[in-house]
């Protein structure tokens, strides 16, 4: 969309007139001092591959 024509849900197509973003808190549910590895379509050159981690 154009400068300041608000914003639309990429879900459901709902439309905001403002053009503020609408922060939405989402729980989840991890666990400390577990370890996490990103989806292999996230990674790229950012995260080292699991097999070069030294745990």
């Amino acid at each position: 969309m154009e400068k300041n024509k608000g914003f639309k849900c990429k879900k459901c197509d709902n439309k905001t007139v403002s053009s503020e973003k609408v922060a939405i808190e989402e729980g989840r549910n991890l666990v400390e001092g577990k370890f996490y590895e990103t989806p292999v379509v996230a990674c790229r050159h950012l995260a080292k591959a699991l097999c070069r981690v030294n745990f």
